[in-house]
């Protein structure tokens, strides 16, 4: 099911040096900002933590970390897809940081040239370049690719599954791909749901139960590893760490994130700490509570949150930034294309709904919006929105493009005709002189 729902149209075929040229140039963005990085071989936060788990994993002490403990112990605080990829790298490099940021930016590129090959199949072949060269340079997305976060992995693997949604629609590999993003952004977690929509649309409510069933089967053998290593039947603990950090009392006096694992306000919690599951109850029972005393928190939370991912306030980003080592100079430059883009790519996306492509990114974009902006929303997390909008974008401007160059065309061809014609316009003839 592609394109508006009439007949698929094949693309012309296109040289190597198109993709070459696309492929090194996404490169070459991505290098140049890494190396322009405030600390190109070091981690903070979140990628140190994924770092930690991937070198435990390699050198065969399972999947674990010191977090929130002072001493490693088995953990399902983060999701394992990213972990056990970059435990794969370093089994054969060591744990090495350079080369996880290296494998970030391989992937990163690949997903330029898959949204390039997937949109010049449904939606057009100018679209698919501009989708392509917007994802290559956009700098929220070029930011993701050069430190040791999930974002890259999750892109490709929820471009692999538009790939699949528009393709055959093969429900079992479509159940395999949703279970991995699943167990590799921890808000996916109900993304399921936006899935089996397309898919019901597709192939109907069989394969759609079908899809649901290979999604859970590929989540069990992570949940039972849970509940025996580390006593839960939770696919994460960090649900509990969120609910704490956004609106428990301390957080709600502050009016801002709070961290419950450093935050004196928590030391009543601290030997919770060393029963994972345990902890994770308290901070979530915590969260709820903060969120039963004040309801009306969530609307200020959303509120905060909302200026925050759309950037309306963007030095209320500049903590998350940080500690994502972001480049805050190229941010700041690059803020007015964020608006241009997410203008047009949210009017493109409205445009083109009927287009299955541009429909499931678009609603990919939202869940994941949605979310963030009830627990927690740095930028990072806005991944699957700015590459919708990249895509909505290029849908937008590619009928304009195509119109500007058959004009041009038309200039050009009026202007061979004319010359031509004065070539071939007989010569008067001029009398000799005698």
């Amino acid at each position: 099911m592609g394109g508006t729902g009439g007949e698929r149209t094949t693309p012309a075929p296109v040289g190597w040096r198109g993709w070459t040229v696309l492929g090194a140039g996404a490169v070459a963005v991505r290098v140049a900002y890494w190396l322009s990085g405030p600390d190109p071989t070091g981690l903070r936060s979140d990628a140190a933590q994924y770092h930690e788990i991937a070198t435990n994993l390699a050198a065969g002490d399972g999947f674990s970390s010191v977090f929130p403990q002072l001493a490693v112990h088995a953990t399902a605080f983060r999701p394992p897809v990213y972990p056990a990829l970059l435990a794969a790298l370093y089994r054969v490099t060591g744990p090495s940081i350079v080369a996880g940021k290296l494998l970030n930016l391989v992937i990163g590129v690949a997903v330029v040239l898959l949204v390039t090959h997937l949109v010049r199949r449904e939606v057009g072949p100018t679209a698919g370049w501009i989708a392509g060269g917007l994802v290559a340079v956009y700098p929220p997305l070029v930011a993701n690719d050069v430190n040791l976060l999930t974002e890259p992995v999750s892109l490709l693997l929820l471009v692999v599954i538009a790939l699949e949604l528009t393709g055959r629609t093969r429900w079992w590999l479509l159940g395999i791909e949703t279970g991995l993003l699943v167990l590799t952004r921890p808000s996916a977690q109900l993304f399921v749901v936006v899935v089996a929509v397309f898919v019901l649309r597709a192939i109907g409510a069989k394969r759609a139960a079908g899809f649901v069933a290979v999604v859970v089967l590929v989540l069990v053998p992570w949940v039972v590893r849970n509940h025996v290593q580390v006593g839960t039947w939770n696919l994460y603990t960090s649900n509990g760490f969120n609910l704490a950090a956004m609106y428990s009392e301390p957080s709600q006096a502050d009016r801002a994130f709070v961290d419950p694992v450093f935050d004196r306000r928590f030391d009543d919690h601290r030997l919770a700490q060393f029963d994972e599951a345990a902890w994770d109850d308290e901070m979530r029972g915590i969260g709820l509570d903060g969120i039963r005393r004040n309801p009306k928190y969530v609307a200020f939370n959303v509120g905060r949150n909302t200026v925050a991912t759309f950037e309306l306030w963007p030095s209320i980003n500049d903590a998350a930034e940080r500690l994502d080592d972001r480049n805050p100079t190229v941010r700041l430059v690059g803020l007015p294309l964020f608006y241009v883009v997410t203008v047009l790519g949210v009017w493109g996306i409205v445009r083109s709904r009927r287009t299955t492509v541009v429909a499931f990114l678009g609603a990919s974009g939202a869940y994941f919006v949605l979310v963030s902006l009830f627990l927690v929303a740095p930028p990072r997390l806005r991944a699957p929105f700015d590459l919708a909008c990249c895509v909505g974008a290029a849908a937008l401007l590619a009928p304009w493009w195509d119109r500007r160059r058959a004009r041009r065309g038309r200039a050009q061809r009026a202007d061979a005709l004319a010359v031509d014609d004065a070539v071939d316009a007989p010569v008067d003839a001029v009398p000799l002189s005698t």
